[in-house]
């Protein structure tokens, strides 16, 4: 949590936060909205139509609040690859770049490490873990640099501020008759954002109080006893204990 804070207050000129939207579904009612009257609220029908789904990959810039975005039919490897690689071309070409992203499995596939390898023009050489490959990816002794934000946490993550902009302002009042219509939408919405709306996104959180919450969820959670409370929960809980009492 420190070194992504680190990060934001301290930014390198070409920081980028990037992740996967997935399954946006492009519904279509079969009735049109009722707008507002006099004394009364806008209506909207219960029963629509799902014409099917996109995904989107997207990258901010919190410095200026610029959004790159693609929409795809999937997000494996060879798609994320293939956007990313597009977003790395258009930035200056000895320009160091850092990218903040979550622990999804593409993120630390071996495709995207050699895709990292050849961008920064430099030799990789295989590695077998996925451990082994988050290291690397983090490394600073090349050109593009990795930030992982730690699991369960994607706060973090500057992008899903804007996601969730999205959501708000282009989805959740809009209906679709076709994915290509969705798509459209999606890109509007995006190009309407960069040409008046971006602004840069300052980060003031600096992570005070948040150990003395995490120490609080968790008695709270002892004292209830549930049996719902799995064996692979407690034991990640007790790691986390374990390091803010070694730590901190």
């Amino acid at each position: 949590m420190e070194h992504i804070i680190g990060l934001y207050l301290n930014p390198p000129e070409y920081l980028f936060c990037f992740d996967e939207y997935t399954g946006i579904q492009a519904i279509g009612r079969l009735a049109p909205d009722l707008p507002v009257g006099t004394g009364n609220p806008a209506t909207r029908e219960f029963e629509y139509r799902r014409n099917g789904t996109t995904d989107l990959i997207a990258f901010l810039r919190p410095q200026t609040g610029d959004v790159f975005l693609r929409c795809t039919k999937n997000h494996n490897s060879q798609t994320l690859i293939s956007v990313f690689s597009q977003h790395v071309k258009l930035q200056p070409e000895d320009a160091p770049l850092h990218y903040i992203c979550d622990n999804y499995n593409t993120h630390l596939g071996e495709g995207f490490c050699k895709a990292i390898a050849k961008l920064s023009g430099i030799t990789y050489t295989s590695l077998k873990t996925a451990k082994e490959r988050k290291l690397w990816l983090s490394s600073d002794d090349k050109r593009i640099t990795i930030h992982f934000v730690p699991f369960h946490s994607s706060w973090l993550n500057m992008i899903e501020i804007w996601f969730s902009l999205l959501a708000d302002k282009c989805l959740k009042n809009g209906w679709f008759e076709s994915v290509e219509a969705l798509v459209r939408a999606l890109i509007d919405f995006t190009e309407t954002w960069n040409k008046y709306f971006a602004h840069p996104f300052t980060w003031t959180y600096r992570g005070e109080g948040l150990r003395a919450k995490v120490v609080r969820r968790f008695m709270r959670l002892l004292q209830i006893e549930s049996p719902q409370m799995e064996i692979g929960f407690l034991t990640k809980q007790l790691m986390l204990m374990r390091n803010i009492a070694q730590n901190y």
